[in-house]
C-alpha cells in the first residue's frame, strides 16, 4: 500500500474519512474549495520555478502485522518548495 501524508492526516482527523480515502471513495473532487486550492497551487508564485522546485519525499517500510506476517508500503509527501538557503519549507495555502 502506498501511504501518503493525506492518509496520516485523515488518521488523526477522522478514521472514517481515512477508510473512505484508502478505498478510493472520494467525494471532494466536486468541491469548489478543493478546485480553488488546486488553482491556487498551480498558478501561485509562477516565478518560484526559477529558483525552487517541488520536493517529493518517500520512505519504504515494513512491519509485523497482528496476524504475524510482514506488511509494508511507502510513506510519501510532497513539499511545495524548499528554500535551502533560508532552510524554510513552503506550502501554498488558500488562507492568509
Amino acid at each position: 500500500m502506498h501511504i501518503t501524508a493525506t492518509h496520516i492526516s485523515y488518521a488523526h482527523v477522522c478514521r472514517r474519512k481515512l477508510w473512505l480515502f484508502s478505498n478510493g471513495i472520494q467525494m471532494e473532487h466536486t468541491s469548489d474549495t478543493v478546485s480553488e486550492g488546486k488553482l491556487i497551487h498551480e498558478t501561485s508564485y509562477a516565478q518560484r520555478a526559477e529558483k525552487f522546485t517541488e520536493v517529493e519525499l518517500s520512505l519504504a517500510f515494513t512491519y509485523r502485522s497482528p496476524e504475524g506476517g510482514d506488511e509494508g508500503g511507502v510513506l510519501s509527501a510532497v513539499i511545495d518548495f524548499y528554500d535551502a538557503k533560508a532552510k524554510v519549507i513552503h506550502e501554498t495555502k488558500k488562507s492568509d
